[in-house]
């Protein structure tokens, strides 16, 4: 009796396992589909931050498969590739995603496709997590499954997906901390407390904003009115995880970190605080379309958030955070909101029929894009570019100017990167040399006023070859007119859609 016990066990478990297999499947093959449509694994790296990302992880891949046997510290190969190419923002993030985005170029391969592919690998868990909730509440594979790809399919969603990103590794993160989350507070064992702590702890060391999670047990408290709890020692546990795991790597980082916490130009950060309590409350009922976010709530009345009541408090703790404690605007910040709102939904419809439950979440996602159209992307000459450099520049010690009015210096650096991960050429950017900023892009100062003084700046700093990006829609900045006209006396060599390259002119 007890063998055929653990057969019928195992024989379930591996049901389910297939079917979440199935279902992580089907978002993948519609993940797949939808960026061959958007043109992502022919186009540059040009979206928010996406060639930092690409960089970071080919230069930790390096130190991995190349430093570590050449007997490089970790900070001295950092310095050097940094020389090289200027724009990787490990400090700025935590380590764990570009070690994994590591290890995936190490096994498979480094190209734009293999890039591509990994955040396809990535992006689907979000919507599987959320056909998991569907089951755990007990709805039926078919909503399960279809609330899981409406999770994948939201603009928010696939826009986070084609621009290479943390956010949807850091999203799941978090949601797999608040179910550990709700499971600890329910009898606060030692046991699920240093899982929660060990998974938020894990979540932070992928992007900051999962620093959201030390909100929920707060939040948990108050929902569910167990003030008691906060009493006993146990409920501090898990805050020790977190301290011990990430606390050394935020302070060696800090001088970068800092910068994120209030991003920008702050005057006033009341002022600030307020525009984005209000900008984060019009994003997080439209991060999932408008339609979703209504029949979310009417999913409340259903229960669910009694029985998940971490899950339930998560939309206002991402609120709070990024709107108070560290106030961003960005909505793909509030990625992990997506499929609670997706799942309760599915939740409002268990009883409806499956042509109708699948109807309405069709409907309600065409609204969505409706209101926010993912864009295509697609190649404006860095491609190009970067070809030409990798087969024309081969001396070791060169040095290349690039300048763009379009974030086009990370996607120049990123298609070197990928050609040539051990660097030869020397990348300088524009934005460093000729003028200076901070970290996140305040207080800045031209170190050259006049043509003259650019001529001097590239000579003293040996750059014999200039990459031009110029949007036809956007005005040039400042350093860039001058080095436009200082561009002037040197020869045009070769032109890529927006992209110019230039090599300085030698006098007979």
């Amino acid at each position: 009796m007890q063998v055929k016990k653990y057969l019928e066990w195992f024989l379930g478990w591996k049901s389910d396992t297939c079917r979440f297999g199935i279902c992580f499947l089907l978002n993948l093959t519609v993940l797949l589909g939808v960026a061959f449509i958007l043109g992502v694994f022919s186009a540059e790296f040009l979206g928010a931050d996406e060639a930092s990302h690409v960089v970071t992880g080919i230069m930790v891949e390096q130190y991995l498969t190349r430093g570590v046997w050449e007997g490089k510290g970790a900070m001295e190969f950092a310095s050097d590739y940094y020389a090289h190419y200027p724009y990787f923002a490990i400090g700025h993030w935590p380590p764990v995603f570009y070690f994994f985005e590591a290890v995936w170029i190490a096994v498979a391969g480094l190209s734009r496709s293999s890039i591509v592919v990994f955040a396809l690998v990535i992006a689907p868990l979000p919507g599987l997590f959320c056909s998991w909730l569907c089951r755990r509440e007990g709805l039926g594979w078919g909503l399960a499954g279809c609330a899981g790809v409406v999770v994948s399919c939201v603009p928010q969603s696939l826009i986070s997906t084609i621009e290479i990103s943390s956010d949807p590794m850091t999203a799941v993160a978090i949601l797999v901390s608040a179910v550990l989350c709700d499971r600890w507070l329910s009898d606060l064992s030692l046991k699920w407390g240093a899982a929660f702590g060990l998974s938020a702890a894990a979540a932070v060391m992928v992007k900051g904003n999962a620093f959201v999670l030390g909100l929920v047990p707060g939040l948990w408290i108050l929902f569910t009115g167990q003030y008691r709890k906060v009493l006993e020692a146990k409920f501090w546990a898990p805050l020790l995880c977190v301290l011990l795991i990430a606390a050394p790597w935020y302070l060696f980082a800090w001088e970068y970190v800092q910068g994120e916490i209030v991003p920008g130009h702050t005057t006033n950060l009341w002022a600030r605080r307020f525009w984005s309590a209000l900008s984060n409350g019009l994003g997080i009922t439209a991060i999932a379309g408008y339609g979703i976010f209504l029949i979310a709530i009417a999913g409340t009345w259903k229960g669910w958030t009694k029985r998940m009541p971490a899950v339930a408090v998560l939309p206002l703790a991402c609120w709070l955070f990024l709107s108070f404690l560290s106030p961003h605007t960005e909505a793909r910040l509030m990625l992990a909101v997506i499929p609670v709102f997706c799942f309760s939904a599915a939740v409002a419809m268990k009883d409806f029929r499956l042509w109708k439950s699948v109807g309405i979440l069709a409907v309600c996602l065409l609204g969505a894009y409706w209101i926010s159209p993912v864009p295509t992307k697609s190649q404006v000459g860095f491609v190009a570019a970067g070809e030409w450099l990798a087969a024309k520049i081969g001396v070791a010690g060169a040095k290349v100017l690039v300048s763009s009015n379009g974030g086009g210096e990370g996607a120049l650096i990123s298609e070197m990167a990928m050609r040539t991960p051990k660097p030869g050429i020397m990348i300088l950017r524009a934005n460093k040399l000729l003028q200076s900023t901070t970290w996140m892009g305040g207080d800045l100062k031209l170190l050259a006023s006049e043509r003259s003084e650019v001529a001097k700046l590239l000579e003293r700093n040996g750059v014999d070859w200039v990459v031009l990006h110029m949007r036809p829609e956007m005005e040039a900045a400042p350093h860039q007119k001058l080095l436009i006209a200082e561009l002037q006396d040197w020869n045009l060599v070769s032109v890529n859609g927006e992209v110019k390259i230039y090599q300085r002119r030698v006098l007979k």
